[in-house]
């Protein structure tokens, strides 16, 4: 959300603001440095299996190739490459599994709209039922110039 609310905010000005959504790529993130440890178990016990569930288990073979990675961000920053074309995004989603992660999320939350649509309905205003396109145009975001 703050990136999209900056993105409305700077892009007057002649800026622009864009988030990578990335899945897992092999990179030195998440290596200890000399003297540290990476993912310490937490002090309380209730988050103690939680912990373990996340960071104790086989994790899935990583799919992006961050050499890839780094030349579609340059690409979607600079408006070529792969970005030729295209308009400025706000959001980018970058690797397979982050993809379908983000899909997952958005087709379930159409779900709960449809499942929750009479709750959100019933506070309305009798007789109002159209929303603005001001407002419309405001939550969006695709890139409308």
């Amino acid at each position: 959300m703050f990136a999209e609310g900056l993105q409305k905010e700077i892009t007057p000005l002649g800026l622009r603001s864009v988030i990578f959504e990335a899945g897992g790529f092999e990179s030195n993130l998440t290596v200890a440095r000399e003297g540290e440890q990476f993912a310490q178990p937490p002090q309380a016990e209730e988050y103690v299996a939680l912990f373990g569930k996340t960071f104790g288990g086989d994790l899935p073979e990583l799919m992006g190739d961050i050499n890839k990675f780094t030349r579609a961000i340059v690409d979607v920053v600079k408006g070529e490459g792969l970005a030729t074309g295209r308009p400025f995004p706000v959001r980018v989603v970058l690797g397979p599994d982050a993809l379908d992660a983000i899909r997952q999320k958005c087709n379930e939350q159409m779900q709960l709209l449809d499942t929750w649509e009479d709750v959100a309905l019933s506070v309305m205003v009798e007789g109002r039922r159209e929303t603005s396109s001001w407002l419309l145009d405001g939550c969006s975001m695709l890139n409308k110039n």
